[in-house]
C-alpha cells in the first residue's frame, strides 16, 4: 500500500481487481473447474488449498460468471477468455452432478475434501472413477444468479469462444431455461 499512498482506499480499482483475480484462481480454484469463495490456506507452502463447499457456491458463481464477462467486455484479453472458458466447464458441472439437465448443484467436492453432511446422500462418480458428493436443494435465487452469469456470458464474451464452449454455453441455458420451465416455474428437485 505505501507504493499508492500508504492506505487500501488509495489502491488503483485495477490493481485490486488484479490482485483478487490473481488469489482467486491461486487459492480457490479447483481441480474440477470451479472457484471457491471458501478456503482453509494450508501451514505449509506447496499443499492446496481445502475448498469448503457452501449451500451457495453455485449461485457465488453465477455472480462470478457475470463478473469475469464484463472483464472481458472491458479488456478484451485472451487471459480472461480462458479462464472463462474453465469457469464455463466448471458451472457445467454443477448441471453433470445432478443428472438432470439444468438443475444446478448448490455445491460441489471430491469425497476426499470437505464433504457436508448434507451432501452425502448425493454421490457422484465421473468417467475416471472420481467420486464427488453435491448438495441437490436447489434455490430460487441460485437459478437467479446463474442464470444472470449465463446472459452476461452470453452477450459480452459469447462470440468469442471457442465452438465447443459456445455449444456448452447454448445448453446449458437451454437445460436451465427447460428446467423451470418444465417444473411449473419452481426451483425443485422432483422429477
Amino acid at each position: 500500500t505505501a507504493r499508492y499512498g500508504g492506505s487500501y482506499r488509495d489502491i488503483p480499482l485495477d490493481v485490486k481487481a488484479d490482485y483478487y483475480t490473481w488469489e482467486l484462481w491461486r487459492y480457490h480454484a479447483t481441480p474440477f473447474d470451479q472457484v471457491y469463495n471458501h478456503v482453509q490456506l494450508p501451514d505449509q507452502p506447496g499443499t492446496r488449498p481445502q475448498i469448503f463447499p457452501d449451500r451457495d457456491n453455485s449461485t457465488w458463481a453465477g455472480s462470478y460468471l457475470a463478473a469475469m464477462s464484463y472483464e472481458y467486455a472491458v479488456k478484451r484479453d485472451q487471459a480472461t477468455l480462458e479462464r472463462i472458458g474453465i469457469f464455463l466447464r466448471g458451472m457445467h458441472f454443477y448441471f453433470q452432478v445432478t443428472g438432470q439437465p439444468g438443475l444446478p448443484a448448490r455445491c460441489v467436492n471430491r469425497a476426499d475434501g470437505i464433504v457436508d453432511p448434507a451432501m452425502k446422500p448425493h454421490p457422484y462418480r465421473t468417467s475416471d472413477g472420481t467420486l464427488y458428493y453435491y448438495e441437490a436443494e436447489p434455490a430460487k435465487g441460485g437459478f437467479n444468479q446463474i442464470a444472470s452469469g449465463y446472459a452476461a456470458l452470453m452477450r459480452l464474451v459469447y462470440p468469442d469462444l471457442p465452438t465447443d464452449l459456445q455449444r456448452l454455453a447454448r445448453q446449458d441455458v437451454t437445460d436451465l431455461v427447460l428446467q423451470v420451465i418444465d417444473h411449473d416455474y419452481k426451483a425443485t428437485y422432483a422429477d
